[in-house]
């Protein structure tokens, strides 16, 4: 790993892979052998069982679950668009935006109906880079997320250390936590190795167009 330091400055990882160039209009405003970051939701299943509290981001790999607290910091350096459908049988995803199964999940996840909505997501799944924890992909699924993510694409397309941090967020009677991205002020000892990142880029784009993941990808 390279000793390089941001101090608060651009940091440009020379060697690495172009950023994906998908059609990403309408996303923003883990079908992966990569753990995930997730946003603890008030339902969100490890929230019910008590291993960790709403508002906190947890990284979810190989059925352990570390708690990151309510901010981190990261280095994104990669997205593509996702559709995520979650039934009985396990999580059927796409990542081919405007096909028949994307525009079906699109459609039911936009649903003003919240029986036709449970269950549908769609967005843009991020790699992303943790000093402590290595590569991970983090998924702006929800309305919520996809607009914070306008913020988290630009930061992505430099590969610029980024704050993720979460807010709870109140209308009329309803409370729920949502992300928020910024350039990280935090100065990064170490930066991704380069032959490791190049790496999990080609794990992260390489997916079938459509597949059923295991159950065990579900939140």
């Amino acid at each position: 790993m390279s000793d390089t330091t941001n101090e608060g400055k651009l940091v440009l990882l020379q060697g690495l892979a172009p950023v994906s160039q998908d059609d990403i209009s309408g996303l923003i405003g883990a079908g992966s052998i990569l753990p995930r970051v997730q946003l603890m939701a008030f339902t969100s299943g490890p929230v019910q069982d008590g291993l960790i509290q709403p508002g906190h981001y947890a990284l979810i790999g190989d059925g352990v679950i570390v708690d990151l607290g309510t901010s981190f910091e990261c280095i994104p350096l990669d997205f593509r668009p996702k559709a995520m459908r979650t039934n009985d049988d396990g999580v059927l995803v796409s990542w081919d935006k405007g096909t028949p199964l994307w525009c079906s999940i699109a459609d039911c996840a936009d649903s003003p109906s919240q029986e036709v909505r449970s269950g549908n997501m769609y967005g843009l799944d991020f790699l992303i880079w943790l000093p402590e924890n290595g590569f991970v992909s983090y998924y702006a699924g929800s309305k919520t997320s996809r607009r914070a993510a306008s913020r988290l694409v630009g930061l992505a397309r430099e590969r610029r250390p980024t704050h993720f941090e979460s807010e709870l967020i109140t209308k009329g009677k309803l409370k729920w936590y949502g992300p928020k991205h910024a350039p990280s002020e935090v100065p990064f000892a170490v930066l991704p190795d380069l032959e490791k990142a190049n790496e999990a880029l080609a794990i992260f784009r390489d997916q079938q167009s459509s597949q059923l993941v295991e159950t065990s990808e579900r939140d």
